[in-house]
């Protein structure tokens, strides 16, 4: 008598061993690429934080603003952020510079929360300048640096992210990006003009 056509249950149950693995390596591989691309996706928001970040903090390194000077007839002088920074974040001190109105609110290191729900930025450290509206939020840090011999230079730090996720970011502020002509204005701390008078009439950036 012939046997029936068809499969026996051993070649079902092999044929089913295959296919299970098949289906469990393509279930494998599609949750590596999804965890790629969310971690990719994460990277990108907390670079585009990292960056607004940077930005926001040395707008304050490069503002200034007029100040009244000591005396009955003192001239109104230009007060540097720059300045300030150098002073408390780590800079021999420079003596007898102004010091700007809203220094209270600056800090040589702090954080900034992520936009609220509604989307708005949060609330601004120093008035008038508004911190950007990130996703995640950052920290950050500014100390002087001696990176290089004789200049005045500031090093911020930026930090956002979490876990493997969290990035940082680092730039540097010299006093010749803060002041056009270091021999005619405010001179301190860049190189050899440290003694020089203040000129209260030339100053760049922007005001508050």
């Amino acid at each position: 008598m012939r046997r029936a056509q068809g499969l026996t249950l051993v070649e079902m149950l092999v044929a089913l061993s295959v296919l299970s693995l098949a289906l469990v390596a393509l279930a494998q591989s599609q949750l590596v690429n999804m965890e790629q691309t969310r971690r990719a996706r994460a990277e990108t928001s907390v670079k585009a934080d990292l960056v607004a970040g940077i930005e926001y903090v040395e707008s304050l390194l490069l503002r200034y603003e007029r100040v009244s000077g000591s005396g009955a007839a003192a001239t109104p002088q230009n007060a540097y952020f720059f300045t300030w920074f150098w002073n408390n974040c780590g800079g021999a001190a420079v003596a007898g510079a102004p010091t700007p109105s809203v220094s209270t609110a600056l800090r040589c290191q702090g954080s900034v929360p992520p936009a609220r729900a509604d989307g708005a930025p949060p609330a601004a450290l120093v008035a008038g300048v508004t911190p950007p509206a990130t996703r995640g939020g950052f920290t950050f840090t500014v100390s002087a640096s001696t990176a290089v011999a004789d200049e005045g230079v500031l090093r911020v730090v930026v930090s956002s992210g979490e876990g493997r996720e969290r990035l940082s970011l680092t730039d540097t502020v010299a006093c010749y990006d803060v002041y056009p002509s270091p021999t005619r204005d405010l001179p301190a701390p860049c190189p050899a003009a440290r003694t020089l008078p203040v000129n209260p009439t030339n100053g760049p950036g922007s005001r508050l």
